[in-house]
Order: structure tokens, then C-alpha cells, then sequence
């Protein structure tokens, strides 16, 4: 073994590589996931560097609607940005190429902006103007396109929509009217798929 050891090394091979060539451990034949957690952001660039280097800038995670149901998309995010600025994306009408993949969202087109502030570990949403005059459908829709949002860009796991400093019922997925933070659980039916 130590003979072979020395011809390894001396063929530019480390240590650690001949532990591990001993530990009896072949390819596998398929490749398996291991999984991951999608973060909410990612950068762009040739290289993929990271996103402090020039050239490369912040991917955010947002969610429009196709079909009835959640779909995520990636927006360019200024370096700096904060949460009121990322659900800000979300009032603006989508781009030429998500309009092209059918891509729309239920926040009403009379919201300029959607405020949000976290208290005791939720995310408290101003309700934005017009949401009210949503039929029930797109109600449930412009619900989940926040909570996905902003759970998908904050340590929180639960909002609950609130008017000045009422809390409200928020809708859930199946259309009924809850008096707790909802959660992404609630919109099950609604999640997205891989896009």
C-alpha cells in the first residue's frame, strides 16, 4: 500500500484523494438530487460570480400567475434594494417576454405600491388599493403572489393583511376567509411547478 501511495503522489495525486480512492465507494449509475433550497436570488453574469462583482447583478424571485396557478420568475434587482422595492415588481405589469408566456398578475392595476412591515415574525401587508373590487378568484391569486413573494425574500413564513393597523381575514387558497397568518400550506393547490 505505501509503495502504491508514493506512485500516486508522485503522480500529483493528495492525500485526501487516496483516502478516498480506498473507501470502496464507486460512481453510481444514475445521477441522484440531493435537493435544495432555492434561494431568492441568484446571480447573473458570464461567469455566475457573485453578485458583488462587476458585470453580475441580483436575480429576485417573484410570482405571476398562468392558468389559475403560481408561476416564479427572475427580475433583475438593484444592488441595495429593499423589500418595499421587490413587492413593488410586483405591481408592475410584466415584461414583453412574460406577457409572451402568458404570464399576468392578480394585483390590481390600481395599486401604485404594497407596504409591508414584520412584527413578531410576520409579514404584515397594507392591502393595496383595489383589491377590494377583486372577484374572490383573483383575491385568492393576488394573496398567494405576495406570500410567495415575500416568503421566497424574507426569514418569514406567514403574512396576514392588515388596513391601517386592523388585521383583516385573508383568503386562502380554497376562497374562505381566515382570521390568522396565512401560509404557503394554505395555497397548495396554487404552487408552482418547475418553470
Amino acid at each position: 500500500m505505501r509503495a502504491r501511495a508514493v506512485r500516486l503522489a508522485a503522480a500529483g495525486l493528495t492525500p485526501a484523494l487516496l483516502v478516498l480512492s480506498g473507501c470502496g465507494v464507486g460512481p453510481q449509475p444514475h445521477p441522484v438530487s440531493l435537493g435544495s433550497a432555492t434561494p431568492s436570488w441568484a446571480p447573473t453574469g458570464a461567469s455566475g460570480a457573485s453578485s458583488e462583482l462587476p458585470g453580475t447583478a441580483l436575480q429576485i424571485a417573484l410570482f405571476l400567475v398562468r392558468d389559475g396557478k403560481l408561476v416564479r420568475v427572475w427580475r433583475p434587482s438593484p444592488r441595495g434594494q429593499d423589500l418595499s422595492a421587490v413587492l413593488a415588481t410586483l405591481v408592475d405589469r410584466p415584461t414583453p417576454d412574460e406577457k409572451a408566456r402568458h404570464l399576468r398578475t392578480a394585483i390590481p392595476a390600481t395599486a401604485t405600491r404594497i407596504r409591508v412591515s414584520i412584527e413578531d415574525g410576520v409579514a404584515l401587508v397594507q392591502v393595496p388599493a383595489g383589491f377590494d373590487t377583486l372577484p374572490n378568484s383573483e383575491r385568492v391569486l393576488a394573496v398567494a403572489q405576495v406570500l410567495y413573494t415575500l416568503t421566497a425574500q424574507l426569514p418569514v413564513g406567514s403574512m396576514r393583511l392588515v388596513r391601517g393597523k386592523h388585521l383583516l381575514d385573508t383568503p386562502v387558497g380554497s376562497g374562505r376567509l381566515v382570521s390568522r397568518p396565512v401560509r404557503r400550506q394554505d395555497f397548495a393547490a396554487l404552487a408552482p411547478g418547475v418553470s
